[in-house]
């Protein structure tokens, strides 16, 4: 069974932290009801994004927005952010804007890892076609 579940930047909080759970926007107030508190914490809805069901090769949870680094031979060759298009899942080059299908196959097999989210480290987006 597929896991849902999003994140969002707190909108409500100094901090500025992530929070992960339910969305729900259909409210005056979009809001996340926490895993971990099961409170409705109000968030940036520009930031939110869905778990893509994936981990990266070291157990990391991705999420659309995310951007991964791929490796060959232990070196970093490409990076890609993480989005949904009609319906799928899909992966742009930062570099050329190249845009490939995503699986689970594809992210698991210990060449993909997380190396920050658009919104945290935009300066990884540099050189990006978008």
């Amino acid at each position: 069974m597929r896991i849902i579940k999003f994140r969002g930047k707190t909108s409500c909080l100094d901090n500025n932290e992530w929070v992960y759970g339910d969305l729900h926007i259909i409210s005056k107030r979009p809001h996340i009801h926490s895993i971990s508190s099961n409170c409705p914490l109000s968030i940036d809805v520009n930031t939110v994004g869905q778990f893509t069901g994936l981990l990266d090769k070291n157990g990391k949870e991705i999420y659309e927005g995310d951007i991964i680094g791929r490796e060959h031979n232990e070196i970093k060759v490409a990076a890609y952010v993480i989005e949904y298009i009609e319906g799928g899942l899909y992966a742009r080059s930062v570099i050329s804007g190249a845009v490939f299908q995503m699986s689970i196959k594809s992210a698991t097999n210990d060449r993909y890892y997380i190396i920050g989210n658009i919104h945290d480290n935009p300066e990884l987006l540099k050189g990006s076609k978008e």
